[in-house]
């Protein structure tokens, strides 16, 4: 009975040395076949990356071209772009910001565009807030044509339900926070204008960011209050920052004094020597002076012609739209005081760097690369 015991357990041991050398022996393949496969995968996915970077690639060459108003040259590269793949949505974003490129006023062809990227890339908040953006855009051409307000109350309301969809992605974008306050905060409720829900937005935002909730809350309060004070109270509380003097020197413009605006500016170009194109609001705001009844063409054209003249002559890289469109305007300035000679060589310069330059009082808008998530605010309602 011991020695059947014994040859038992010495029959159980070499099996279970049989069976551990099996397992070994399979895990051994096993392992090999993860390597192996592993390997090809690699070799598979290595390609494609790199099949990706070359497209994103392309796409931003396209978007260089175009900021270089080689617009042909980026319609071509984008549509070769999307033959090979449609759905492209970095693609279709770029090929949407051509499109306002060459023509601003043609919004659908641009959403078009922008839809489908954002359909693409439903999660994506900058397509998403694009599209927001270039709906109210549609709303604030429309309403320069007579008797549209119908039409116009209805395409605000696409673009307030369009900036809650990008917060339904993004909780924290505070620029479509921003819009939605200055739509519900500055319109009449005629056309679309609600202060309880421009309230609404604003305790949001203070509640994310302090100074983009004190821009927010001007906004509500602006029927009512000096928005120089306001600024002046602000920079009082929470201290000094470019971007406050930023704001308070707009606010001085919106009131017609340059002198103070201008020591606003001044000290945050001091601070800060890529912001020279603060003095084309300096340019602007004697312009504007013009209109608002507070100086006469001969005394602030010459004035609004000095700060064109610097911005051009600073060392910062300046972007062609803006640059085109600075010797636009000094064309129109020239001309205005009579000299026209000066004024068509600053228009030859103009068409020379952009030929489809923009003719509107605004700034243009200088855009960042389509690989790069941006967001910005700027006010639809007001010059500055």
């Amino acid at each position: 009975m011991k020695k059947l015991e014994i040859l038992d357990e010495k029959v159980l041991s070499d099996r279970f040395i049989h069976l551990l050398s099996f397992f070994k022996s399979n895990l051994f393949i096993c392992a090999l076949n993860r390597i192996t496969l592993s390997l090809l995968l690699l070799l598979l996915v290595i390609p494609l990356f790199s099949q990706v970077n070359k497209t994103e690639n392309e796409v931003i060459k396209a978007y260089e071209l175009r900021i270089n108003n080689k617009l042909d040259e980026a319609k071509t590269k984008l549509e070769k772009v999307l033959q090979q793949d449609s759905t492209n949505a970095m693609a279709h974003f770029e090929m949407s910001r051509l499109m306002s490129a060459i023509d601003i006023m043609n919004v659908d062809t641009s959403l078009y565009y922008l839809n489908k990227a954002a359909a693409l890339e439903p999660e994506n908040s900058l397509y998403a807030f694009s599209v927001a953006d270039q709906i109210l855009l549609k709303a604030y051409i429309a309403g320069h044509e007579e008797n549209n307000e119908p039409l116009v109350k209805q395409i605000l309301g696409e673009a307030c339900d369009a900036f809650q969809h990008v917060l339904d992605i993004k909780p924290d974008c505070k620029e479509s926070m921003m819009y939605l306050i200055d739509i519900y905060g500055s319109l009449p409720e005629e056309m679309g204008g609600n202060k309880e829900k421009a309230r609404y937005w604003v305790l949001k935002l203070e509640s994310i960011d302090k100074f983009y909730g004190a821009r927010g809350r001007f906004i509500v309060l602006q029927e009512d209050t000096s928005e120089v004070g306001y600024w002046k109270n602000y920079i009082a509380e929470s201290g000094e920052s470019n971007e406050t003097l930023d704001l308070l020197g707009r606010a001085y413009l919106m009131e017609g004094d340059i002198e103070n605006a201008e020591k606003c500016f001044t000290k945050i170009i001091d601070t800060d020597s890529s912001r020279q194109m603060l003095l084309l609001h300096l340019a602007r705001g004697h312009i504007m002076r013009i209109w608002q009844g507070k100086a006469s063409e001969k005394e602030a054209m010459p004035l609004a012609k000095e700060y064109f003249i610097r911005y051009l002559s600073s060392d910062q890289d300046k972007p062609v739209c803006v640059e085109a469109w600075c010797y636009g305007v000094l064309s129109r300035i020239e001309q205005g005081l009579g000299n026209t000679e000066q004024s068509d060589e600053y228009l030859q310069k103009a068409k020379s760097l952009k030929p489809d330059f923009s003719r509107a009082f605004a700034i243009p808008e200088v855009e960042s690369p389509p690989n790069e998530a941006t967001y910005a605010f700027s006010s639809y309602f007001r010059p500055f």
